[in-house]
C-alpha cells in the first residue's frame, strides 16, 4: 500500500502579466490576512482530483488520458473575474473564474466517465472550473476582501490556449503541496 500516491488531472496555466498584477494587488491589500497563496509556478486548473492511486491505476489513468486527448481539440479559455468559495458563511478559497467552455466541460465529463470503471468515483458536484489564487484560513478584515472581490468581479484576466493536459502527483509537505508531472498529453491541433 506504500506505493499509493495522490494524483489529479489538470491544465497548467502560465500566469500572464494581468494575472501576475492581479495576484500582487490582492497580496498587497490582504497582506495581514491568513491566506496561503498559490505559487505562480503551480498555477493549474484542476479537471479531476483523483486522490489515492495505485501503480496499476496510474498506468490505467495514463492510457485513458492518451485515448481521450487524441479525440479532443486544442481550445481557448477565458480567465475573467475573481470570486470566492464559502464555507460556513466565510470565504475559504479565492479564485479566478473561468468563462464557460463547452470543450472543457466535455473533456471533464469524458475523463470522469472513462475513469469510473477503474475504481474512481464520478464527481457528485457540477464541474466548476476555476483557478485557485489562495486558500483562506481566516479573514480579519472581511470588508476589505469583499470590496476587492467586488471590484475585480468582471476583470478580464487573460486568455489561455490549452494545448495539453497534465497528470500530476501531489506530494503533501509541511510547507504545502508539491506537484510533480507524471505525464503530459497533447490535445489535437487544427480540429
Amino acid at each position: 500500500m506504500n506505493d499509493v500516491i495522490r494524483t489529479f488531472i489538470a491544465l497548467k496555466i502560465k500566469p500572464g502579466t494581468e494575472l501576475v498584477k492581479l495576484i500582487a494587488t490582492f497580496k498587497q491589500e490582504l497582506e495581514r490576512e491568513a491566506i496561503k497563496w498559490t505559487d505562480l509556478n503551480n498555477m493549474h486548473l484542476t479537471i479531476k482530483f483523483i486522490g489515492n492511486t495505485s501503480p496499476d491505476q496510474v498506468n490505467q489513468v495514463k492510457a485513458v488520458l492518451a485515448d481521450i486527448t487524441s479525440q479532443f481539440p486544442v481550445f481557448l479559455l477565458y480567465l475573467n473575474g475573481v470570486g470566492s468559495f464559502q464555507k460556513g458563511g466565510n470565504p475559504n478559497v479565492l479564485f479566478v473564474k473561468i468563462d464557460s467552455s463547452d470543450v472543457l466541460k466535455e473533456l471533464a465529463e469524458e475523463i470522469d466517465n472513462q475513469l469510473q470503471p477503474f475504481g474512481f468515483q464520478k464527481e457528485s458536484r457540477r464541474f466548476n472550473p476555476h483557478l485557485t489564487l489562495g486558500r483562506i484560513k481566516y479573514l480579519k478584515e472581511k470588508s476589505v476582501f469583499k470590496r476587492l472581490t467586488e471590484n475585480f468581479k468582471q476583470y478580464p484576466v487573460q486568455n489561455e490556449t490549452c494545448r495539453q493536459i497534465t497528470y500530476y502527483q501531489s506530494v503533501l509537505k509541511p510547507q504545502g503541496a508539491v506537484y510533480k508531472s507524471l505525464a503530459e498529453f497533447k490535445l489535437q491541433e487544427g480540429r
